[in-house]
């Protein structure tokens, strides 16, 4: 039995989540990463890469309803909890902005598809990342 955390906290979660708060950029600026060295370590170069691979189906979801030259904003928030022993995976996705209820529930089900190989640590990592949409 593990001794290091308290009993209403899930196994994995931290009671102290680190937070990254990216820059952002333009949501359909689909430039390629190079994946990180090790994706072992949960930080901001490993992050950024897993965002930059579900950014193509947050573009689709966007252009799915919205008027192409209709600007604005989306902040997706991204709660992801690693295991050393099973995988890091999104715990919970939250989309606010300028974006119908339909959107922000589909790119909430594609934030939910990252995953990474287990950390090297339990881990609890919270990351907010804003979007400028449409227009162009």
């Amino acid at each position: 039995m593990r001794h290091d955390r308290a009993p209403d906290r899930p196994y994995g979660t931290p009671s102290n989540p680190k937070i990254y708060d990216f820059a952002g950029g333009r949501l359909d600026d689909l430039k390629a990463l190079p994946a990180p060295a090790t994706i072992r370590l949960v930080d901001k170069a490993t992050l950024r890469y897993a965002l930059a691979t579900v950014q193509p189906l947050l573009l689709e979801c966007s252009n799915a309803e919205r008027d192409r030259a209709a600007t604005g904003h989306v902040e997706v928030t991204v709660r992801l909890v690693g295991d050393p022993e099973v995988a890091t995976v999104v715990e919970r996705a939250d989309v606010t902005g300028d974006v119908t209820p339909s959107i922000a529930e589909c790119m909430r089900e594609s934030l939910l598809s990252i995953e990474l190989p287990a950390s090297d640590d339990d881990v609890t990592v919270e990351v907010h990342y804003p979007y400028a949409i449409g227009g162009g």
